[in-house]
């Protein structure tokens, strides 16, 4: 199978290039990669040259930007099926469901790990019922990752390094641990003696071939689960705090989230485990997390140190920081546990997709055909291809419907000439009968006749 994938492959994230890779190097298809962003126009009769289609989540459809109108138009017209991988699925929910639904998108590849969320999130949306649903983790396993040979924890210039982000208000208060954590370490570091590298400032964030330098530079990388606990469906609730940001330009998140997020908070829960970890996990470097479920692959104090939310066993997190030893070993650990589970590797999930796009070629749902109606020259050409063979086969099944209407006809003569010569029979039968019993009447009067002149002759000789 032919499958084209769209995607922003000059991404300055190694993850996400990575990503964008691992279908090049482990699907059993034939894959082809084209950048929206810069290829602003695809060649509309380019669609009979790919069976299936692929939407990256570093194309954010929603934008004419990384989508044009002209590659809208390409992909809706498209007559084999077409996905998406989609994250940050918190954010613009209707605006995304209703152009998937405009794009005539049958799969979705989700962060969201449960039915009930998946069911809260898109069980109302414009998506056609058909669509269907698959759950993924943001990120995996890529074969580079165990081969980078990281160096020993001694000697490592930093105790603990971290990038985190500032996120958006509006994704509610779970989103904000990305920088608290990062806060919260900072503010005691100097008291503890410890030696750190952590920001949350954009002009901070490290990319290429400086990021796994930056994870082997120290013995632990802070971190939190990934996701959101507020959804943002149609943009109000961001609307709400863009307008009270320009009325209070100088408000803190605890004034925005009281006089305006406080409402929406945990209207739909999301954490997931997401690719730094699997990353530091790599580079052999120790994880101080704050507790979480951390999609059932990370296991407290085997895997990562635990950071209570609110540092109150900071002083036991330190001393473990402070054994060389125990970091080695808990570094070991998890590099030996978690990085050969295969379900957690690049190609089982490019397997699972290919998988996927398979089975779906082989239909097309209606929803699917009248969006594309009769527009796409290509489809259309299909189309005429496809009538043409029926009516080849129409054809062909009416001349058999002839001959065999003939042999019935010749049957149906045949079976009401065999029912004149069965009446024939049945009546010279019945003349039969009838001279039988005649015979039989006439032989029992010649028979009475014989008796009574036996018995005249038996007297006379008496």
């Amino acid at each position: 199978m032919r499958l084209l994938i769209l995607a922003d492959d000059a991404h300055p994230a190694n993850v996400v290039q990575d990503h964008i890779r691992s279908f090049s190097k482990y699907s059993r298809h034939r894959v082809s990669v084209i950048n929206t962003r810069s290829v602003k126009s695809p060649d509309q009769n380019a669609t009979s040259d790919f069976d299936a289609l692929l939407i990256h989540y570093s194309i954010f459809v929603i934008a004419e930007t990384y989508l044009s109108v002209a590659w809208q138009e390409f992909i809706s017209i498209f007559p084999g099926p077409v996905a998406v991988i989609h994250e940050d699925e918190y954010q613009k929910i209707n605006a995304f469901t209703q152009k998937f639904a405009e794009l005539g998108v049958q799969a979705v590849f989700s962060c969201l790990d449960s039915i009930d969320t998946l069911e809260r999130v898109y069980g109302k949306s414009a998506l056609p019922s058909e669509t269907l649903f698959f759950s993924c983790l943001p990120g995996y396993i890529v074969p580079h990752l165990p081969g980078i040979s990281p160096p020993p924890i001694v000697g490592r210039p930093f105790d603990i390094v971290y990038r985190g982000r500032t996120l958006r208000p509006e994704l509610g208060r779970f989103a904000q641990e990305k920088r608290l954590i990062g806060e919260q370490v900072l503010a005691v570091a100097p008291a503890h003696g410890l030696v750190c590298d952590i920001s949350s400032a954009e002009e901070d964030r490290i990319y290429g071939n400086q990021w796994p330098a930056f994870l082997m530079s120290g013995k632990a990388m802070l971190g939190v689960e990934g996701g959101a606990s507020i959804f943002d469906f149609d943009g109000t609730i961001s609307e709400a705090v863009s307008s009270y940001l320009q009325a209070h330009p100088c408000a803190e998140f605890e004034d925005i989230w009281k006089d305006v997020l406080a409402e929406h908070e945990g209207n739909i829960q999301f954490r997931t485990i997401t690719p730094k970890f699997f990353e530091a996990i790599a580079a052999k470097t120790v994880l101080i997390l704050y507790p979480g479920k951390y999609s059932d692959v990370l296991i407290p104090d085997r895997h990562y140190i635990p950071l209570a939310r609110d540092g109150s066993n900071m002083q036991d997190v330190v001393t473990k920081l402070k054994d060389h030893l125990y970091l080695q070993a808990m570094a070991d650990r998890a590099y030996a546990e978690v990085l050969p589970r295969a379900e957690l590797e690049i190609s089982f999930y490019v397997n699972q997709i290919d998988r996927v796009l398979s089975a779906l070629s082989k239909y097309t749902p209606a929803s699917k055909l009248l969006r594309m109606g009769i527009s796409g020259r290509a489809f259309q050409h299909r189309l005429e291809l496809k009538l043409a063979a029926t009516l080849e086969e129409l054809a062909a099944t009416r001349q058999q419907l002839s001959l065999g209407e003939l042999q019935l006809m010749s049957a149906l003569q045949e079976l009401q000439t065999n029912k004149l010569q069965l009446h024939l029979i049945r009546e010279s039968l019945d003349d039969l009968h009838k001279k039988v019993s005649s015979e039989a009447h006439f032989i029992e009067l010649f028979k009475n006749m014989l008796s009574s002149k036996l018995k005249r002759l038996l007297k006379y000789k008496k």
